[in-house]
C-alpha cells in the first residue's frame, strides 16, 4: 500500500505523513518561529511492489532454493540415474506457497523509494493561514 507524505523543504527533506496537503502544511509551518511568505509543497507517494514484480520474485525464490539443495544434497544422483528433484506434483501448490511468502514479506517491507506525484505547488502562506488558522496571525506575525 502506497504511503503519501509532503516535503516543504527539500534541502532538510523532513518528512510530513498526512492526510491532507493543508495538514502537512499546519504541521510544518507550525514548528516555525516566523512564517514565511510563500511555502512549496512537494507531494511523493511510495511506490508499491506490483503483482508481476512479486511473481518474479516468487520464481527465484523457487529457483534459488532448488540450486542450493542441488548443489549441497544432489551429488552422485545423475550417476545413478535417481531423481533428486521432481516437480511431478502439483507445480501451482509450490507455486502458491512460494507467493505467499514472498506477499508476506512484501506486504511488511518498508518501501523507501517514492516518485514526486504532482509538480511542486507554491502556497502563500499569509492566505493559508487567513483560511486555515487564523488564530496564528496575532501569535507568529
Amino acid at each position: 500500500m502506497a504511503t503519501e507524505f509532503w516535503i516543504f523543504d527539500l534541502n532538510e527533506g523532513d518528512r510530513h505523513y498526512c492526510d491532507s496537503r493543508d495538514e502537512a502544511i499546519e504541521e510544518w509551518l507550525n514548528g516555525l518561529d516566523t512564517l514565511p511568505k510563500t511555502v512549496t509543497a512537494h507531494r511523493f507517494v511510495t511506490r508499491t511492489i506490483d503483482s508481476k514484480f512479486r511473481e518474479g520474485l516468487a520464481c527465484g525464490v523457487q529457483d534459488y532454493i532448488i540450486d542450493e539443495l542441488d548443489d549441497e544434497f544432489s551429488e552422485g544422483a545423475e550417476e545413478s540415474g535417481a531423481a533428486y528433484f521432481t516437480y511431478d506434483e502439483d507445480d501451482r501448490v509450490h507455486n502458491i506457497h512460494a507467493r505467499q511468502l514472498v506477499d508476506h514479506i512484501c506486504d511488511v517491507f518498508f518501501v523507501w523509494a517514492c516518485d514526486e506525484v504532482v509538480p511542486a505547488e507554491e502556497v502563500n502562506v499569509e492566505a493559508w493561514v487567513r483560511e486555515h488558522r487564523p488564530d496564528w496571525l496575532e501569535k507568529k506575525a
